[in-house]
């Protein structure tokens, strides 16, 4: 493990995290990119990445897009992403810092958990998220004295044009009020 070492990321590492995340995406779908949608190919997923983490409007000066685990050929073996988001308690703005794409391969699997500590070490934010969790990064919440938020684990799909659903779904002459 000592030919891997913890980086932290900057902007001009995107299109190397799009492409390791595209990679996951492809092993994960156990099918190659060609059958994929050209919505989830690396340029596509670098865009999205560019907004979220570098064009954020929460950004300050001190905001980081996360931290990644580097082999000694520059190539990612690990990653987690991360962007402030700002919320109002009470009227007054709070940070939190948000954990997304939490990756790691198997060889570099054993660095994956002080990768999660270099993120949970920001000062400056009130609290820490991540906005997914599956079972392996849920025990690493809890080992490092995290919880799951009470009733967190249900999701909700809230549809903006119920009209447009309702026919999707068949149900003829639903129709939204306007106004």
């Amino acid at each position: 493990m000592k030919d891997i070492e913890i980086q932290q990321l900057t902007s001009d590492a995107l299109p190397l995290v799009a492409a390791f995340i595209h990679r996951w995406r492809d092993a994960a779908l156990d099918a190659p990119s060609s059958r994929q949608s050209s919505k989830y190919d690396a340029m596509n997923i670098e865009r999205r990445l560019r907004w979220l983490l570098a064009e954020n409007p929460v950004e300050s000066l001190e905001c980081r897009l996360g931290y990644s685990l580097v082999d000694r050929a520059g190539a990612i073996r690990g990653l987690n992403l991360t962007f402030p988001a700002a919320f109002l308690s009470a009227e007054r703005r709070v940070l939190a810092l948000c954990a997304s794409s939490f990756f790691v391969e198997p060889s570099a699997r054993s660095l994956g958990f002080y990768l999660f500590r270099k993120y949970l070490a920001s000062q400056k934010y009130s609290f820490f998220l991540a906005t997914t969790c599956n079972r392996q990064s849920g025990d690493l919440w809890s080992t490092l004295g995290g919880h799951a938020i009470q009733g967190s684990d249900l999701e909700y799909c809230i549809p903006l044009k119920p009209d447009v659903v309702a026919q999707a779904f068949g149900v003829p002459g639903l129709k939204c009020a306007s106004g």
